[in-house]
């Protein structure tokens, strides 16, 4: 006999066995992939997260502090579009000392100057079930036809921050934002977590 659960809109069908193990409490990357989420660590960085499956994931080591890289992408989700175009999920990180990005004013600096590109407003706010703080804001670049979504958390008054984004064609970045509301609703540390600034 099979059973069927609904989650949202999304049908899951179980059989009896994984019914019972589902009520019990399944681990969390098979919740995440019955949604059409799969969790992901990259290697060797203190977070994990929720993409979409079937979005071509990118990942990179960890190079830290010692290695003098000022920035890295520890983890990217892409979905390519028609036309040659592109959805983006990232994660990334800048360090004091980048040329551009060695803080969130920094960032936001850098976009409000770009030509033909408008910065909205900045939130306050706080992510996933640990409430991690941080600052919330969007831009959009006419010439390019892209909009993006950011969620900056600062790591400390001289350390930098780390930066989700999300990323789209204008005419698909509605389409794809719940993919981004995902990222933030289940970004966790996995490891000792940064003191905010």
């Amino acid at each position: 006999m099979t059973r069927v659960l609904l989650v949202g809109t999304i049908v899951a069908s179980l059989t009896p066995a994984a019914f019972a193990a589902n009520k019990k409490g399944e681990p969390k990357a098979a919740r995440a992939e019955a949604s059409g989420f799969v969790a992901e660590a990259a290697r060797f960085w203190d977070f994990a997260c929720e993409v979409p499956k079937g979005w071509e994931v990118e990942r990179s080591a960890y190079a830290g502090a010692a290695s003098g890289a000022v920035e890295e992408h520890p983890l990217k989700a892409i979905k390519e579009l028609d036309g040659g175009a592109s959805a983006v999920l990232a994660v990334e990180m800048f360090r004091t000392g980048h040329p551009e990005y060695s803080s969130v004013d920094g960032l936001l600096s850098r976009l409000k100057a770009e030509k033909g590109t408008t910065v909205s407003a900045v939130q306050e706010a706080k992510i996933g079930k640990q409430s991690i703080a941080g600052r919330r804001f969007e831009a959009t670049a006419a010439e390019a036809g892209l909009r993006t979504a950011y969620f900056a958390i600062p790591f400390g008054r001289k350390d930098g921050f780390r930066l989700l984004r999300y990323s789209a064609p204008v005419a698909e970045y509605e389409r794809y934002l719940p993919a981004f509301e995902r990222l933030l609703a289940s970004f966790r540390y996995t490891g000792p977590r940064p003191k905010p600034q």
